[in-house]
C-alpha cells in the first residue's frame, strides 16, 4: 500500500519574520510572528506589545499552524507586516 503525500502550496507567500493577525472574532488582536515555514505547517510564536515603556514586544510560546489556515476569512489570518 502506497500513501500519496501531496505537497502543500503556499498561496499567500507566508515567510519567516512576518507578523500575522487572527481574523477569528473569538481571539481579537491575536498576533503571531512566523519562525519557520515547512511544507504543510508554519511554526509561529505569540507576538504582543510589551506592557512597559520599552516600546518592544513580548514573544510567547511557539506553536504550529497548518499552512492552509493563512488565508483571509472568519477563522483565518491576515498579514500585518512583511
Amino acid at each position: 500500500m502506497t500513501t500519496k503525500i501531496e505537497k502543500q502550496s503556499n498561496p499567500y507567500n507566508v515567510q519567516v519574520d512576518q507578523i500575522w493577525e487572527s481574523t477569528d472574532k473569538r481571539t481579537p488582536g491575536r498576533r503571531v510572528r512566523v519562525t519557520y515555514v515547512g511544507v504543510a505547517r508554519v511554526e509561529v510564536v505569540a507576538h504582543a506589545p510589551a506592557t512597559n515603556d520599552s516600546g518592544g514586544f513580548v514573544l510567547g510560546r511557539t506553536t504550529a499552524i497548518r499552512l492552509d489556515r493563512f488565508r483571509p476569512g472568519s477563522t483565518g489570518w491576515k498579514l500585518v507586516t512583511a
